[in-house]
């Protein structure tokens, strides 16, 4: 072993395969304004690979914007592509101001959810828990073994986790109207 650390290794959160359609805006060398078409190629929680049809400078401070979400956070170039794909678009390494699921991942990996806070000197440190907290807590149990499995579907080709989503809205559409029509009908004795 060398003691160098691969990329994989040297990554903060789990970083997601996904196609997402986003705007990039900043400057070229020159301190002319710019502005990119471009999709994401992965996307964490700390920032993503963009296939942008422009470049960008290493170090530029950019605007990144995802229309479909209405959202948008400053970030850094952190690396540029030498290369360009077959389409003929850049490689951009982003680097997100405010690392959090910007990218409006459904199912996030577990290292994307906010890990609690430790107690602090004095506090309780046992499992004393109001009922929403531990109704938060099996959310999160929850969630965990769901993106355990979503990754497993997902690496062996079964589904992606746009398709379970789509799955999870059907499923609560078909239940919102059995609920309204069990609520509907006459009580009978």
């Amino acid at each position: 072993m060398t003691g160098l650390q691969s990329p994989q290794d040297l990554r903060r959160s789990s970083r997601i395969t996904i196609s997402i359609p986003v705007e990039v805006l900043g400057q070229d060398t020159d301190g002319q304004e710019i502005r990119a078409a471009a999709t994401t190629k992965y996307v964490n929680r700390h920032g993503a690979l963009l296939l942008a049809d422009r470049a960008f400078p290493l170090d530029a401070e950019v605007t990144v914007r995802l229309p479909h979400l209405e959202r948008e956070q400053q970030c850094k170039v952190v690396w540029v592509s030498t290369e360009k794909d077959k389409n003929g678009r850049s490689g951009l390494g982003i680097q997100l101001e405010r690392s959090e699921n910007f990218w409006g991942v459904q199912f996030p990996p577990e290292d994307w959810v906010a890990s609690p806070q430790a107690p602090l000197a004095g506090e309780l440190s046992g499992p004393t828990l109001s009922p929403s907290e531990s109704d938060d807590n099996e959310r999160r149990m929850i969630r965990t073994m769901l993106n355990a499995l979503v990754s497993v579907l997902e690496e062996k080709g079964f589904l992606t986790r746009a398709e379970l989503a789509d799955m999870f809205q059907q499923l609560s559409r078909t239940e919102a109207t059995a609920r309204s029509q069990t609520e509907s009908r006459p009580k009978g004795r």
